[in-house]
């Protein structure tokens, strides 16, 4: 899709795109959802501005990788405060009562004890009762992996992991909002728990960082 000029309406609007050119400066306006629905690249060959109420991720992902954030601007970007790139549990699926999470990382199932949990940057927790957590993956110079499911326990699931967002930006990225990609956590009952799924990636490359906002990627 290769859009030489664009403009929202103000509402709630959701403009889902598996890959996008813009050759204009563009502004995501309140209450306004951009989803990305595959891994390509979205590029702005200008400005990009985040408003208010403005929201950027993609779509869930289930046992393979399917969809992850993956934005390019040439010029300067800023997310306000109150705007957010958020794919915070979007990552690889728990596992279903008593099953494994999916992932690299994913965390052990058990129907006799706690699911355990899913690694990423660092190894996943053990379940209550010994249930083996996840093993380490992945780069922690370019973070380029969803967060994997956590590990599902006796009629509860697995907590799945963080998405995966990737911004480069050639000249200032200002964040006043909020860039998050962190794991959900596993279900629980009066007797078991599911393993909690780990943080994604967040990989942010530009001239120059500002703002008072915040970046987290927490399992």
């Amino acid at each position: 899709l290769v859009i030489s000029s664009i403009g929202f309406t103000s509402g709630t609007n959701v403009l889902t795109v598996g890959s996008m050119t813009v050759h204009e400066n563009l502004t995501l306006p309140a209450n306004t959802t951009l989803l990305q629905n595959s891994t390509n690249t979205l590029a702005i060959n200008n400005t990009f501005t985040m408003k208010d109420g403005s929201k950027l991720a993609h779509t869930m992902n289930s046992t393979d990788k399917s969809s992850a954030i993956n934005l390019s601007v040439s010029g300067d970007m800023t997310v306000e405060a109150g705007g957010n790139i958020n794919v915070d549990g979007m990552g690889y699926a728990g596992g279903t009562a008593g099953q494994s999470g999916y992932g690299p990382g994913y965390g052990g199932g058990s129907i006799e004890n706690g699911g355990g949990g899913a690694g990423y940057g660092g190894n996943g927790g053990i379940g209550h009762g010994g249930t083996a957590g996840g093993a380490t993956y992945g780069l922690i110079s370019t973070p380029g992996e969803l967060g994997s499911g956590g590990g599902g326990s006796n009629g509860v699931c697995g907590g799945s992991g963080g998405g995966l967002i990737t911004v480069k930006v050639g000249g200032t990225l200002t964040v006043n909002g909020e860039i998050s990609a962190k794991g959900y956590a596993g279900q629980s009952n009066s007797n078991y728990g599911g393993g909690g799924g780990s943080g994604g990636g967040i990989y942010v490359t530009a001239s120059d960082l500002q703002g008072t906002g915040s970046i987290t990627a927490n399992g």
